[in-house]
């Protein structure tokens, strides 16, 4: 009985940590989008950048691949992020994102995950070590990974507080 007292009580922390977390992150996400792309993009939608889905995807590849990542872990995290990404709906879009383009919204949020994996990689102890967390259906992801993962939904979480409608946030 103890156990399973234990065990619920920490449950409960890690969902309260959770919550705590995805706030923060939709905080950091939002600053990183904002310092990324520049104040003026997020603010005014005349100023969408000429920023490309398939250019930010490539470049995100070729990290990827001259940063350690192996050919298993790079296929994962693009498909994963390609999964993610296409979730992000034109009718969800406020007006700033409908003048952008859903797909320009979409190309932000690899763009944002271009410019700051390299500082953050360079954070992560040991990134090929494996975790004992599942992360978009894999277990025992590896540490760089976690970190992958982790930023793209600070990013995602960036692009809906500047893109979305305030109903779509919930």
């Amino acid at each position: 009985m103890a156990q399973q007292f234990d065990r619920d009580l920490h449950l409960q922390q890690a969902e309260f940590q959770m919550e705590y977390y995805q706030s923060a992150g939709r905080i950091w996400g939002l600053a990183i989008l904002l310092l990324t792309f520049g104040v003026s993009t997020a603010s005014a939608a005349t100023n969408c950048s000429p920023i490309s889905y398939g250019a930010e995807r490539s470049k995100l590849r070729v990290f990827l691949a001259s940063n350690g990542y192996a050919q298993s872990e790079q296929t994962f995290l693009l498909r994963g992020s390609d999964r993610r990404v296409r979730e992000i709906r034109s009718g969800q879009l406020n007006d700033r994102g409908v003048e952008c383009g859903v797909k320009k919204v979409r190309a932000y949020v690899l763009g944002c995950m271009n410019n700051s994996l390299p500082w953050l990689l360079r954070s992560v102890a040991s990134p090929a070590e494996r975790t004992t967390v599942k992360l978009w259906g894999k277990a025992r992801v590896s540490r760089r990974e976690a970190a992958f993962i982790g930023k793209f939904h600070l990013c995602r979480a960036g692009a809906m507080e500047v893109f979305f409608k305030p109903e779509e946030l919930d």
